[in-house]
This record gives C-alpha cells, sequence and structure tokens, in this order.
C-alpha cells in the first residue's frame, strides 16, 4: 500500500511542504534542544511575548526552562562572521502561556529565520517565502505587511511620551479606535493629535492605494524611510494566488520588532496563521552590527481547518435560529428597550437577503417584550442553597472554568463544559470560588460544591488536593449535609495510593494500577431519583475511563463494561455524584438539575416548581406570581407542570413555544 500525503493532517501535509520550500531557498534546518537555561529567557525577558516560562532544576543544579521562543536561540547559538547571512528553518514545539485557557500550551511551529547581513534582497526573499508558505497550504490567503518605523515616527511627530506607547499599540492591534482616542487623550495628545492617531486605522487596503495615502500622510523623515522601503518591497512581491495588502496600523511587540512587520491569513482561520519582521536589536545583542529577519508558522492552527463542527452546526434544518443571551437588572431593561425600537428596521443587507429575518427579529422582540411586562424588573425564583463552582481561579474567572472557551470545538472540552451551560438556566445562585475561599471557611449559604476538569489542571485543582486544610474541610462540609459533584477528574492528583483525593466521599476512584489486586464487584442499579423522567441512553462525551465505585455507600447508577460512569454516595449525612463526563444536552440538563437537589439533600424541593419534559423548562417571578413554560424544542412537546410538589396543569406547548401562566401560590 502506497503512502499518499493526503492521508495525513493538514499540519502534518504542511510541514512537507514547508520543509521542501525552505530547502530549495538554500535554508539549512536548525536543531536544537527542547531545554534551554533559563538565564537566557530571564536576560532577555522583553524579547518575549509572555514573561511565563515554564521552569525546573536540573540533576546538575541548573535552572532549566522548556523552551518559549526558537527565534531567541538560535540569535544566541547562531552567530555569523561579519558579511555573512546564515539562512535557517525550524521545525520546533514551543510552550506558551494561551491567552485562551490562561494554562501553558505546546504550540508547534514551522519557521525561517535570516540573521548576520540581511539588505534588501535578503528581506525581498524572507517576505515572498513568507506568501509562498502561505501559497503551499492550499486555501486562499492574504499577507499583511506594515513597518514599524512609520508607527514609531508618527508617535514621534505626535510626541506621545514613552510610556504612553504601548498602551497605544495595544489598541492600534485591536482595531479599537474608541479606545485609542481615549488613551491618546490620556497621554496628553489634543483632540487634532488624537484624530491623527485614530487616522492610522484607515491605512489599509490594496498596496498601491494605500501607499500612496501613506505617503501623503507622513509627518518626519521616519514615516518616509518606513513608506519608502515598503514601496520598494511591494513592487518585488507576487501575490500568486492570494492577496498583498498594507495595514499600517499593524503593530508587533515594541520591544522586538524595529522594520517591518507582517502577518499571514488563510481562509477558514480566525486567527494569524503567520508572524514575522525585523528583529535587528535581538540580533545586536548576541551579534554586534548584526540583523535579523524571521517568521513563524503556527502548524496547530490547520487542526480547525479539519475539526468537526459543534453538533449545534451539524444540524441541517431548514429554520434559522437567533439566539439571544439575556441580562439581568438595569441592563436587562436597556436590552430589551435597544430590542423594542429595532421594530422593522433591522439590519437592511439581512432584512434584502433574508426576508424572513424582519418576521423573526418582530417575534424576539415580542418575546422580550413579555418577559419584560411579567417579570416587571423583580428577581426570578431559586432555590434556597447556593451552588458553587471550584477552580484555581474562583471569581476571577466567572463562567470560563472548562478548559476551552471561544475557540475550536474540541472532543475533550464538550465532554465537561456542559456543567456550565445547563447551570445558566437552573434556578440556582451560583458562586465561583477558589481554594482559598475553602481554607478560609467555605462560604454560607452553599449547598452543593461542584468540581469539574482534568487532572493537574487549574480547572480542577491539581496540588491543592494535597493540602490536608482543603480535603478536611470539605469532607467535613459534605458530613455534616452538605453535597458534592465532581465530572471527569475532580480531586485529582496521585498521592499516597490515591487518585481522587476526595474519593471517600465521592464513591470512586481512577484505577492507576495501585488497585487491580483488589475485588471490584460493582453493580449498576439505575434505579434513582436522578434518573427519574429521564429516557434512553446518557450521554457521557469522550467521559474518563477506568473509574470504579469503592466504599459501602455508593450505587452505581451507569456504567460502561466494567467501569463506572454515574455514581451516587452517602457521606455521613451529605451526599455526592460523580460524572465521567457531560456535556450539554436537554437530557443532561434535567441529570444535573437533579443531581443537584439530591446532591444537596433537598429532592423534595426540585418540585416547588417543576416540568416534567426535558424538553421544557420553567422560569418562575415570585412577587409578579409569573410563570414563564418554554419548550425549547422544534416539535411540539407535553409537560406536567408541578407548584409545591403538586400536578397544577398538563400543557401542549408549540415548537418553540414559552408560555405564561399564573402562579398558584
Amino acid at each position: 500500500m502506497g503512502f499518499d500525503l493526503s492521508d495525513l493532517q493538514p499540519k502534518e501535509r504542511a510541514s512537507f511542504a514547508l520543509r521542501a520550500l525552505y530547502e530549495a531557498a538554500g535554508c539549512r534546518k536548525y536543531h536544537m534542544g527542547r531545554f534551554e537555561e533559563y538565564g537566557l529567557y530571564q536576560e532577555n525577558r522583553s524579547f518575549l511575548s509572555s514573561e511565563q516560562v515554564i521552569t525546573f532544576t536540573d540533576l546538575d543544579g541548573r535552572l532549566l526552562a522548556l523552551k518559549p521562543d526558537v527565534t531567541l536561540s538560535i540569535a544566541k547559538t547562531a552567530q555569523p562572521a561579519p558579511g555573512e547571512t546564515l539562512k535557517y528553518y525550524y521545525h520546533e514545539n514551543v510552550y506558551r502561556p494561551s491567552a485562551e485557557s490562561h494554562t501553558f500550551k505546546e504550540i508547534a511551529q514551522m519557521g525561517l529565520e535570516m540573521l548576520g547581513a540581511v539588505g534588501e534582497a535578503q528581506v525581498q526573499q524572507a517576505v515572498g517565502l513568507a506568501a509562498k508558505s502561505l501559497e503551499q497550504l492550499g486555501a486562499a490567503w492574504v499577507l499583511e505587511l506594515s513597518h514599524m518605523g512609520y508607527l514609531f515616527g508618527l508617535l514621534d511627530a505626535l510626541a506621545v511620551p514613552e510610556t504612553a506607547r504601548p498602551a497605544l499599540l495595544d489598541l492600534l492591534r485591536e482595531k479599537n479606535a474608541h479606545e485609542l482616542r481615549a488613551a491618546a487623550k490620556a497621554a496628553g495628545l489634543d483632540d487634532a493629535g488624537a484624530d491623527t492617531l485614530c487616522a492610522l486605522l484607515t491605512l489599509c487596503g490594496g498596496c498601491e492605494e494605500t501607499l500612496a495615502r501613506a505617503e501623503a500622510f507622513c509627518k518626519n523623515d521616519r514615516m518616509r524611510a518606513a513608506a519608502a522601503e515598503l514601496r520598494a518591497l511591494t513592487r518585488s512581491l507576487s501575490a500568486g494566488g492570494g492577496s498583498i495588502r498594507l495595514d499600517l496600523s499593524l503593530a508587533g511587540e515594541m520591544e522586538y520588532y524595529n522594520g517591518l512587520v507582517f502577518q499571514g491569513y488563510l481562509q477558514g482561520l480566525p486567527r494569524p496563521l503567520l508572524k514575522g519582521g525585523r528583529y535587528d536589536l535581538l540580533m545586536q545583542k548576541f551579534t554586534p552590527g548584526g540583523s535579523f529577519i524571521g517568521f513563524a508558522v503556527y502548524l496547530d492552527e490547520l487542526d480547525r481547518l479539519s475539526a468537526p463542527l459543534p453538533p449545534v452546526q451539524q444540524q441541517k434544518t431548514d429554520r434559522v435560529m437567533l439566539n439571544v443571551a439575556l441580562p439581568k437588572g438595569r441592563l436587562g431593561d436597556k436590552v430589551y428597550g435597544l430590542l423594542d425600537r429595532i421594530g422593522y428596521g433591522g439590519y437592511l443587507k439581512l432584512a434584502s437577503n433574508w426576508p424572513g429575518f424582519i418576521d423573526e427579529i418582530q417575534n424576539v422582540v415580542g418575546e422580550f417584550r413579555q418577559i419584560h411586562e411579567n417579570m416587571q424588573d423583580t428577581k426570578s425564583y431559586v432555590a434556597p442553597f447556593k451552588v458553587a463552582i471550584l477552580n484555581c481561579w474562583g471569581g476571577l474567572r466567572k463562567w470560563m472554568s472548562n478548559q476551552v472557551h471561544h475557540s475550536i470545538y474540541h472532543r475533550e472540552t464538550y465532554s465537561a463544559e456542559g456543567v456550565l451551560e445547563c447551570l445558566s438556566g437552573m434556578p440556582f445562585d451560583v458562586e465561583f470560588i477558589d481554594f482559598d475561599d475553602i481554607r478560609n471557611g467555605i462560604p454560607e449559604g452553599i449547598g452543593v460544591i461542584i468540581n469539574v476538569g482534568d487532572a493537574y489542571t487549574a480547572f480542577s485543582g491539581a496540588e491543592n488536593w494535597i493540602d490536608e486544610k482543603v480535603v478536611t474541610a470539605i469532607r467535613k462540609f459534605v458530613d455534616e449535609g452538605g453535597g458534592f459533584i465532581g465530572v471527569g477528574e475532580p480531586t485529582a492528583y496521585q498521592h499516597q495510593g490515591r487518585y481522587f483525593q476526595l474519593s471517600d466521599v465521592m464513591g470512586v476512584d481512577r484505577e492507576m494500577g495501585f488497585s487491580l489486586s483488589t475485588d471490584k464487584y460493582n453493580t449498576c442499579d439505575p434505579h434513582h431519583f436522578i434518573l427519574e423522567d429521564i429516557d434512553g441512553k446518557i450521554d457521557f462525551g469522550e467521559g474518563t475511563s477506568r473509574i470504579y465505585a469503592q466504599g459501602k455507600h455508593y450505587q452505581i447508577l451507569a456504567q460502561d463494561g466494567e467501569y463506572s460512569q454515574l455514581v451516587v454516595n452517602e457521606y455521613g449525612k451529605g451526599h455526592s455524584v460523580y460524572f465521567a463526563g457531560l456535556p450539554y444536552s436537554p437530557q443532561n440538563c434535567r441529570i444535573l438539575l437533579r443531581a443537584i437537589y439530591y446532591a444537596a439533600g433537598m429532592p423534595e424541593e426540585m418540585k416547588h416548581y417543576y416540568v416534567t419534559n426535558v424538553d421544557t423548562e420553567v422560569t418562575v417571578f415570585p412577587e409578579t406570581k409569573r410563570i414563564a413554560v418554554i419548550n425549547n424544542a422544534d416539535a411540539e412537546e407535553k409537560t406536567d407542570l408541578y407548584i409545591k410538589g403538586h400536578l397544577i396543569d398538563s400543557l401542549t406547548l408549540a415548537p418553540r413555544e414559552m408560555r405564561w401562566v399564573d402562579d398558584a401560590e
């Protein structure tokens, strides 16, 4: 059977294609180790995208680091002779904090570096290879060029203080005109100066037209020199199957780049795939008089091209749904007012391309008006206890306590992130607490603590689980009647023969090879309060493997072969529930709702206000005595409405209907 490149993943195919491209251009592969002495990064931290570096002590006592940057290592090691130009390419992994998940990520990069004697010819070759790199990846592409000299020249002309420049450059990168104007005024610029700086955001587009406007905009020789360099460069470039554009608000890191900067985009990817530019100041720290130009291709971004769509986007229906998050309180009132004023105006383009848009907006506004009229600025009903999400950030990272957020759809993520999506529509006050909150005393009013995530991460808690104060406080909390819910690898940290440090509380542990000689007679008994009203197989997502029940007071509600997926346990006066995974679905939302009331020891409270069909939900405003029963399905659904444990009504709801009824209490 022959080897076919088409069988490889996008980033694997890219690595073959780019290697051939760079070697054909006369570049040698640069090999480097995974580790570097930490002192290199400490001394040159201004050249790093983040000062956070993973460090460890070597066997000989040296402090080493997992490399966060390749360019810095090349600048230190590959020192060219006077007049010599060295050309390297690399294929390495670097380790940096993620701006999305706020954890360290291993990032696959391929890149090219030219150092030493770098003149116009080398710059043209490097940028040309950047364009050809994008072309090799098989989709429409755009390469954007800018020049830090143009930006610095404008800041000089406006007499912007050095201390204010980093913040202004950040806002230029974000294309945030409103905040840029405010920051410019705060830096001492008058209205005209702020207008001039904001005008930089308009200098983008095709090379010829944008260059003409950029040249006319020049305020000093520094800006004119940068514009001249860009003009000479763009004349030499061929776009091929892509597009080369200018964006003079494109700002690289202030301490890193000193001249030309560029970014490459590929159709279908939301972020730059390629970043590069000139960083002569870095080179000159190691080789006086030397120059440096290069770029990196972020191969991991290519995974997005082959990633499956989220389940919601995979559903092909003729009906287009508009989802709107409803804020509460005064902000909610403002949102209702804004939507009310939309009326029939809408967006003209949407109204033109989709005639049903106006009807849909009219329906949405009508529902918002109903909500506003029925709630009358009052609060909805919540259970008589609070639910706490426990992770390392607490209130600092509200609603971002599940691995990846606002990013590519990962199966490993969806198995856990359903907890937050379910909670957002439930009748609970939710608090986000950290481990210091546990050490200082569990906040008053909390009835159930939920811990979600993979082992050894800030999501689940990592080494906090071997702190006796933490485990003792939670054991005491549950023993005295509190509830604990774990999803995935809660309380996980291999220590003293246990993987789940609260395995006694949860009634489960994960088999790590330490209890293989122990009999495990796990039998499933699905008859439980949590699974009432639940039909069909439970979705645990990717789940967590090798979970077994232990102790004397557990009950296994779901199993995969010999191992457990859903387990309840009694501990003292309290209760716990373990889920191997919990992706969002209406059914899982209902299972979690029932699990919370069970864990809190208040199953009877659940039917204070309750509907039986898992595709329906109920929201109650006690002060106005109005109840909204909502059908979330695209089909007609029947559901029973309970108030204070009594069956009040049986309702038949049209698809997506929200029906208002009176509170009979």
